[in-house]
């Protein structure tokens, strides 16, 4: 676990654009985890556990725009299969207005501002 803690702060000594890859959690500090466990009496299989918490991963922006790309393309698709007019159709209507009020609120919270009516 140590290790992992180690590589980990070494990666964000400095600010960067790309992430730090994963093979040297696993090969590093994976191995000293399951050598570790072995020599325990537990099973190795647990040896990722302390290690996975540390592992680098994509960025917050990043998840969030995957995020609403995905909700858009479900979208579409449902529109596609349900006609225009009906249930759905308003339904995602609705949905999509609600969602933008919500962004309006949240941006109006961070700037300090309150929201509009």
């Amino acid at each position: 676990m140590l290790s992992a803690y180690l590589l980990r702060k070494w990666h964000f000594r400095k600010k960067r654009a790309t992430h730090q890859p994963w093979v040297p959690y696993i090969l590093i500090g994976g191995l000293l985890s399951w050598i570790g466990l072995m020599k325990s009496h537990l099973h190795p299989a647990l040896a990722l556990v302390p290690i996975v918490p540390f592992m680098p991963g994509p960025n917050r922006a990043n998840l969030e725009h995957l995020e609403e790309e995905v909700e858009d393309e479900l979208e579409e698709e449902a529109l596609e299969m349900f006609p225009a007019g009906g249930r759905a159709h308003n339904i995602m209507e609705r949905r999509k207005s609600l969602d933008e009020q919500a962004m309006i609120s949240r941006k109006s919270f961070d700037e300090g501002t309150p929201p509009p009516p």
